[in-house]
């Protein structure tokens, strides 16, 4: 049997651009991560405690800056360890409240925890971690039951925060909020809206779990058909495949006694033993020196 091969003299034996373009990186994560999940509380607080202690005096504390740099450190960790595919949703949405509470602790002492917005930081956290930690352990309609609950928790942030706001104005209870109609009213309107935003995130989650699957099959059958090195040209480059003229090398290459060998083993023994030939014959190949010209006859 004769083998044809086709080969430049410039190869790549992975394509590091192709598979960062399919499959995104740490940085891609990072701002998904921020933006969707670890600033919702951080904005809240900051936007209360401007209303209550005003932005000449607030903005003078440490306090804003503590919690922002809080955040920047969970979302950090979190996108790294979903990058590495580490499931630590739980102890990862903890790292915000842990650094911001430290970071009080120096500046107000125990009087932190008096304040309710400092303790409700602590409870969010913790049920959205549980929720997301649960999340990424199931699947099909739990996750989807899961991941309205998440949106329904980050909508009440801002009800809660409302409910906190009115009780130190009026100086009356938390509970007392939920008296008047109109308090009634944004509740439910909230409420709502965290479900809508729930549901429209799970069928968003659907299509992007097809288009992850189609994207995989195409990547397989393009690098199967183009290669990494011109895969990677046409990602980046819609006019990489057009037609141009290029210099090649062509080698014809016999391997000896093929047909009897082949004739008394099954096709598998036959493909994988083609396979094993093909990576010694292109990592000979690409190791050549790419200022050479080769001629192979």
């Amino acid at each position: 049997m004769t083998v044809f091969i086709l080969m430049t003299l410039e190869m790549s034996a992975k394509s590091p651009e192709a598979e960062g373009k399919l499959g995104g990186n740490r940085l891609r994560a990072f701002f998904p991560e921020l933006l969707l999940n670890t600033i919702y509380f951080p904005l809240a607080n900051i936007a209360l405690e401007l209303i209550i202690s005003g932005s000449a005096y607030y903005l003078r504390e440490p306090d804003p800056y503590i919690i922002i740099v809080a955040c920047l450190v969970q979302a950090t960790l979190l996108s790294t360890w979903k990058a590495q595919g580490k499931n630590r949703r739980l102890l990862g949405n903890l790292v915000g409240p842990a650094i911001y509470t430290l970071g009080e602790l120096f500046v107000e002492g125990m009087l932190f925890f008096s304040s309710p917005h400092h303790l409700l930081y602590w409870i969010v956290s913790l049920l959205m971690g549980l929720t997301q930690q649960f999340n990424h352990q199931e699947s099909g309609k739990i996750a989807d039951v899961l991941i309205v609950i998440e949106h329904l928790l980050r909508t009440s942030i801002v009800l809660f925060m409302y409910a906190i706001f009115e009780s130190t104005v009026d100086n009356k209870p938390i509970v007392a909020f939920f008296a008047h109609d109109s308090h009634i009213f944004v509740t439910v309107v909230v409420l709502l809206l965290g479900l809508v935003l729930g549901i429209t995130n799970v069928m968003s989650n659907h299509y992007l779990q097809l288009l992850k699957k189609t994207t995989a099959n195409l990547h397989i059958y393009s690098n199967r058909f183009l290669g990494n090195t011109l895969l990677s040209q046409a990602l980046d480059d819609s006019d990489a495949l057009s037609p141009r003229r290029r210099e090649r090398t062509v080698l014809f290459a016999d391997i000896r006694e093929f047909t009897r060998w082949s004739e008394t083993r099954s096709p598998e023994e036959v493909a994988k033993m083609l396979n094993r030939y093909f990576q010694n014959a292109e990592h000979v190949l690409s190791g050549l020196d790419s200022s050479m010209k080769c001629n192979f006859e």
